[in-house]
């Protein structure tokens, strides 16, 4: 299953970097392999070329095995043809929060924590009610038109999903565990302390703590790792 996963892997790869079209604002991705159709050219839903591109580009990009500039051209391609909001991909109309965490998986795997962590501020304002954080399917960023869907249990997991990325994101495909990779800076102003206690890991929980003394050029970092396991640190 290893050796068919990493064929698989490769064939995708290739179909990817054949695949693209050009579209008014530059290359894009068909979201059925092989089609010559752009989604954006058919009435929404009106054929699969069409369907709902917003929950091709979470898939793909959550799948982890994109490459930092596929999920780079799409997701610029999108802010191109104003298909994100706020990095929010979105169906037309509305910004979709219940696949959203797909893009953000993306996006922190490869460094693009700027453009994560507008996702996550920008789902957490905008797809969740005031006071009781419940999440919505899809919402209307016109606020006068508000033509929200409703209750979605996925989009309500979203924001813990990115937080647990950002404090602890295992890397899909090497032996690699990054700790705070997508942490705000004012999480870590001086005097404040962010932790995680047991994150399940596949090599088993990790816990730790930093506590930010910035005021005097200093961070400090506790971590407890599974008995056992030494693994190769680096400080980034």
């Amino acid at each position: 299953m290893a050796a068919e996963a990493s064929e698989l892997r490769i064939l995708l790869g290739r179909a990817i970097e054949t695949g693209w079209r050009q579209g008014p604002a530059g290359p894009q991705l068909p979201i059925v392999a092989g089609s010559s159709v752009l989604h954006n050219d058919a009435p929404y839903r009106s054929r699969p070329e069409s369907y709902d591109e917003n929950r091709v580009w979470h898939e793909l990009l959550h799948s982890g095995i994109t490459d930092e500039q596929t999920v780079r051209r799409i997701v610029d391609g999108a802010a191109a043809r104003g298909e994100t909001m706020l990095g929010i991909v979105g169906n037309r109309t509305l910004a979709v929060g219940f696949t959203a965490h797909g893009v953000a998986y993306g996006l922190l795997q490869h460094d693009f924590i700027d453009e994560f962590l507008l996702m996550y501020y920008a789902h957490a304002a905008h797809l969740h009610t005031r006071g009781t954080w419940t999440a919505v399917e899809c919402a209307d960023m016109d606020r006068d038109r508000a033509q929200h869907w409703p209750y979605c249990a996925p989009a309500q997991m979203t924001i813990p999903l990115l937080t647990k990325w950002m404090l602890l994101f295992e890397d899909p495909l090497a032996d690699i565990v990054t700790l705070a990779k997508g942490t705000p800076r004012a999480w870590l102003e001086s005097g404040k302390r962010i932790g995680v206690t047991g994150a399940p890991t596949r090599f088993g929980p990790v816990s730790y703590s930093i506590i930010s003394d910035l005021a005097h050029g200093a961070v400090r970092a506790d971590v407890s790792l599974p008995q056992g396991w030494m693994p190769a640190f680096s400080c980034d």
